[in-house]
Order: structure tokens, then sequence, then C-alpha cells
């Protein structure tokens, strides 16, 4: 099969593509260096490989979505630079954008650049929301804007390649939220109790969940994935809940 072949396609080497791509004179005397999300490059590397998709296909999607990625998570950090450092932020991100439309269109594939056109819609959209918002709303839809933000492009990516029989919503939207709610704590932007008894409430309905589903053969491979990657995720939520004293 194809995806064992996919091995081959490590996290060094797309993030050294990526690198290649962006290896600008200018933004390098500035010191604008991209960095890949090796959670967005797994997750997405596993989509790939459980789809069989060839390996010249796979770095090229990899390659461009993380690109993508990179480019609107560089947009976030514009209010915390000035002067030309501020404009190249701008640059830089949409720079990114560009070589990504620049790579799909070389594959010629015209649904999945709608599909992920349609998601950094969804993703400017809850940018905006929390934005506007900041500090005034309920913990779940907090999350639930920021599992769009990290989250729309793995699940166009998903929703294109792999098959509908496989059910791969669950898994990965558990996936999506478990590192969400991991990264918000360490940012420490998800505090009190009742938000850190969520978390663990959610993680472990999300896993208990999974380990039903993963009796489905048709299922196993993405859930097995999911759970190799999620456990360690809920047991970090639980020692830093144990450390606040919430139990």
């Amino acid at each position: 099969m194809a995806g064992k072949h996919q091995e081959s396609v490590t996290f060094e080497e797309i993030s050294q593509g990526v690198q290649r791509y962006l290896d600008h004179p200018f933004l390098r005397a500035n010191k604008m260096n991209a960095s890949v999300s090796k959670f967005h490059f797994d997750v997405l590397h596993a989509i790939l490989r459980i789809g069989s998709i060839a390996p010249d296909e796979a770095r090229q999607v990899l390659m461009a979505v993380l690109l993508l990625h990179e480019g609107l998570s560089i947009h976030d950090d514009v209010d915390e630079e000035i002067g030309i450092k501020r404009q190249l932020t701008v640059l830089s991100g949409d720079y990114n954008s560009s070589l990504y439309y620049w790579i799909l269109a070389r594959l010629d594939n015209q649904k999945l650049l709608t599909l992920l056109s349609d998601a950094v819609v969804v993703i400017n959209e809850s940018k905006m929301a929390l934005t506007a918002n900041r500090g005034n709303m309920p913990s779940d839809e907090f999350l639930q804007l920021h599992e769009a933000v990290q989250g729309e492009l793995v699940l166009s990516v998903a929703s294109h390649y792999l098959p509908p029989q496989l059910q791969w919503s669950l898994p990965l939207r558990a996936l999506i939220r478990a590192y969400v709610v991991n990264e918000q704590i360490k940012a420490r932007t998800l505090s009190g109790p009742l938000p850190l008894r969520q978390a663990l409430v959610w993680m472990a309905d999300y896993v208990d969940r999974l380990l039903r589903l993963k009796a489905n053969y048709i299922l196993e491979p993405m859930v097995s994935f999911v759970l190799d990657y999620i456990e360690p995720l809920q047991h970090s939520v639980e020692r830093f809940a144990w450390a606040e004293g919430i139990r």
C-alpha cells in the first residue's frame, strides 16, 4: 500500500521544504523565520497515510497546508510588532499563503483548494469573534472557537481524502479539542477550577468513546493514531490539575 511507503515522509523533510520555500533574503535579514507545527504535521501526515495518498502528492499537500497554517499564525503576532517588523509580519503571512496557492495549483486539485479556502474563512471569523469578545465568553464557546482556528484546515484535508465510512470526524475533533485544551492551559488562558474540571471531563469522555470505537476494525487505524496522541495530552492536563489542587 502507498500508505506504508509514506513513512519516508518525515517532519524534518517537510520542515526543511517549507523553509526553502520561505528563504527570502529580505525576510532572512530581518530574522523572520518560519516554524512548522509538529502537531499539525503529525495529524495531516496520518490522514494522508490512512488515505493511502501517494508520497509525492502527500509531500506537496503537507507543505502547502503547513505553509497556509504558518501564514495564518504569523498574522496573530501583528499587534506585538512595531515599525517595519509589523509590516513584514503581515507580508510574510501573505507570502506564505501565496505559496500555498501556487503549490496546490500545480497539483490541479480545485476541490481541495476550495475546501481550504472555506476553512480560512471559518478560521478568520473565529479569530474575529475571539478578539471581539476577549475575556467575556463562556469557556465552552471559547474552546470551540479555538478548535476552529486549530482544526479547520485538518478537517478540510480529512474530508477530501478520507472516505465517510472511516467515521473520522469524532476521533479528529476529539484530538483537536485535546490539543487546544492543553495549549490553552499551558498559556494559562484557561484558568480556574471549573474550566479545568470541564477539561478533565471532556478528555475522559472522549477517550472512553474512542476506546469503544477502536473495536471496529474499519475505524481502528484512525482511532489508534488519535489515542496515541490524545492520551499523553490527557495526562498533561491531569498533572496540571493535580498541581493546581483540582480533582
